[in-house]
């Protein structure tokens, strides 16, 4: 039993310091650039949102001959956001180790809030990484493995920017082709590739020489997809995802860019009372647990990941000599 209880209450103060940028570390999140955020003000409703256009224009109409109407049309898509939820325990030990109470705090308050990112990276990876998905992807030839990159960025470009989205195990097996190999000597020379870390220095010309934009590495733990028992089971980790994603949504031009022009997904975002902004949406409260007698920090977001045009995404497999090392 602890020696302190903790009053039921929420603190905003605690909130203010849980950034996604100060929680990530070496890892990197993936799901803000994925699914930028769109502030709501219910938990629930429909956000309308623009659609691809494909026109008819009319070449060398003759006179009396009526036009074909191209009508700009928008979709309205529904969203409910929900609630996830960390929590950490705070004994005597973990105050005493922290140097006092207020610090045991603002670290029980960044672990709960770690916890809960987790779970978010974990549903955004769902969304992107689907078993209708996974069933369509493109198989890459090792002979030829940029075809297939080519062909989906193709297949996304009109929804913004073609970018490769795959796990750190995912590019670690990919750039092991011989093909990719000899591609990636040839513009950055011998030993450019000496750990999952140094990618992020060269993602846009490595992109470039991959059909894409860009690259976005995601951590195993959260974007390796797998899941599931027996005959339910299911593994899309051999899979990377194409996405077309565009810059313009990120920041205060999210709703606007997502009115005016075709875009791949979003994250309604409810903010508790006190919220800065979109990059701190996290409520903290804490209390007293009589059950098991210690006392706890909550974290809490509310949220969801909506894709506006799933047709922004297709995805491709590695060959099966890469599949899993």
């Amino acid at each position: 039993m602890a020696s302190f209880i903790l009053p039921n209450e929420t603190r905003p103060d605690l909130a203010v310091g849980l950034s996604r940028k100060t929680l990530a570390g070496a890892v990197q999140f993936l799901s803000p650039i994925l699914f930028p955020a769109v502030v709501v003000g219910e938990h629930g409703g429909q956000i309308s949102v623009a659609k691809r256009i494909t026109g008819n224009a009319v070449v060398g109409r003759q006179r009396g001959t009526a036009m074909t109407a191209t009508a700009i049309e928008a979709k309205d898509v529904s969203y409910t956001v929900t609630s996830i939820e960390g929590r950490d325990t705070l004994r005597d030990r973990d105050v005493k180790d922290a140097g006092g109470l207020d610090a045991a705090l603002v670290v029980a308050s960044k672990s709960a809030a770690f916890d809960v990112i987790k779970a978010v990276e974990k549903r955004a990876a769902a969304k992107v990484f689907t078993a209708t998905r996974y069933a369509a992807a493109s198989a890459i030839v090792a002979a030829t493995p940029f075809d297939a990159l080519a062909k989906a960025a193709r297949a996304v470009k009109y929804y913004g920017t073609p970018t490769l989205v795959c796990t750190e195990t995912w590019i670690e097996e990919f750039v092991k082709i011989d093909a990719v190999v000899t591609t990636l000597k040839a513009l950055f020379g011998d030993g450019w590739f000496k750990q999952i870390t140094d990618l992020s220095n060269v993602t846009k010309a490595v992109g470039h020489a991959f059909s894409v934009d860009s690259v976005l590495i995601g951590d195993d733990e959260f974007w390796a997809v797998a899941g599931g028992t027996g005959a339910s089971a299911y593994d899309y980790s051999d899979a990377a995802a194409v996405v077309a994603l565009r810059p313009e949504m990120m920041g205060a031009n999210a709703v606007n860019t997502l009115k005016k022009m075709p875009t791949y997904g979003f994250m309604p975002l409810f903010l508790p009372n006190g919220a800065p902004s979109p990059d701190n949406p996290y409520s903290v409260s804490t209390g007293y647990d009589t059950s098991i007698k210690e006392n706890f920090v909550d974290v809490d977001i509310q949220a969801e990941f909506v894709e506006a045009n799933g047709e922004a995404v297709k995805l491709v497999k590695l060959p099966a000599a890469q599949a899993g090392g």
